[in-house]
């Protein structure tokens, strides 16, 4: 599957943009209600969907190397150049902060969703090379949801590398590697996921489900931390969101979402110091004051618009940094 999909790409847009709202301190819990369900693990299904089986294991080790653990410690190794803290901390002889630094980079603390990602693949790697059926590919799915009661943390305890975030959101990963075999292979699929009518009454669905469960049950989740009040109640609503977005990335192609979904990767890593100059620019504006429900879209709006810009350096220059080459835009 070298060659990009745009509904993929749109798709993981969509949730680059929520990555960016979960990040904005100003977005109204409003918002929070309809994306933090889903946006997460639908990356997770998505990165499932361009698994391929075709390919050995040593191939898919490599291609894990070049294109996730290289850029994990290259872009790490960037976050602590350009940290202002960090200087501050060599400059006062803070070698301890400096220390505890590096250690979380090799434990897998800092870019938490990458080093989880990385994980996720690695054990889908391990049991598809025993298989790859589709019907193995579901049941990997539903053993692996489980683990979500097995191994739960409150957010005081984390494992390196997100080990036990990352065997719940192998159940993801295996139903989006699951999904593609049916995309592929069944004609039905495609016609259930099409039509801009349904994919707006879909999302009007979810919208009320999400807000109406979240408000009337206990439902605080964090998946960093794999910590679900009721994790039932948080894959109901994972997979309707999923749904969902398929079905609005499928129907309502935008560049923007897909040129943001091509970069989401420079969005993982400068965000928090786009944030910083985003809200440098603004600050004549006020909109940290105003009305959060657009003030929050502007932002996050206006902080895109600097990491897309830097996604197009990258690319062009170091693509390497984020595991592409030249020719990949």
């Amino acid at each position: 599957m070298g060659k990009r999909i745009n509904w993929i790409d749109n798709a993981r847009g969509i949730c680059t943009f929520f990555v960016l709202m979960a990040h904005c301190t100003t977005s109204p819990q409003f918002y929070n209600f309809i994306y933090t369900p889903f946006f997460l693990m639908l990356f997770f299904f998505i990165s499932g969907f361009l698994f391929s089986t075709e390919i050995s294991v040593k191939q898919h080790l490599k291609k894990l190397i070049k294109g996730l653990i290289t850029p994990y410690f290259i872009l790490n190794i960037i976050i602590i150049i350009i940290g202002i803290d960090n200087w501050k901390a060599i400059f006062n002889h803070n070698w301890p902060y400096i220390i505890n630094k590096c250690y979380d980079i090799i434990l897998g603390y800092d870019l938490w969703f990458v080093s989880c990602l990385i994980i996720v693949q690695i054990f889908y790697t391990i049991l598809t090379s025993i298989s790859q059926k589709p019907k193995y590919k579901l049941l990997i799915g539903i053993l692996f949801l489980p683990t979500v009661y097995l191994i739960r943390n409150t957010n005081s305890f984390i494992l390196p590398w997100y080990i036990n975030t990352a065997c719940f959101a192998l159940s993801f990963y295996s139903f989006g590697n699951y999904f593609k075999d049916l995309y592929k292979a069944n004609n039905n699929i495609h016609r259930l996921l099409e039509g801009k009518k349904k994919s707006i009454y879909l999302l009007i669905g979810y919208i009320i489900i999400a807000i109406v469960m979240q408000i009337y049950l206990p439902m605080e989740f964090h998946v960093a931390y794999n910590y679900y009040e009721s994790p039932i109640y948080f894959i109901i609503l994972a997979v309707i969101g999923i749904i969902t977005i398929v079905c609005i990335s499928i129907n309502f192609p935008l560049k923007y979402f897909i040129e943001l979904g091509k970069n989401s990767l420079t969005v993982f890593a400068f965000n928090g110091k786009a944030l910083a100059i985003t809200l440098i620019l603004t600050q004549p504006l006020n909109l940290i004051a105003q009305n959060p429900y657009y003030s929050s879209i502007i932002i996050c709006f206006i902080q895109s618009i600097i990491l897309l810009f830097l996604g197009k350096l990258i690319n062009k220059y170091i693509p390497f940094i984020v595991g592409k080459n030249k020719s990949n835009k």
